[in-house]
């Protein structure tokens, strides 16, 4: 969406389980550095 007003219009809500959010990350790699900014819930 390129404007607020258009955002307003477009947008919807998707619901999603805790499996599903679980799933979408990255899995079976390993961390070798922490990013400071983005952390993955346990």
């Amino acid at each position: 969406c390129r404007t607020i007003e258009e955002l307003q219009e477009k947008s919807r809500f998707v619901r999603i389980t805790g499996a599903g959010l679980k799933e979408s990350h990255p899995h079976d790699i390993y961390i070798t550095k922490d990013a400071p900014n983005y952390s993955v819930p346990v």
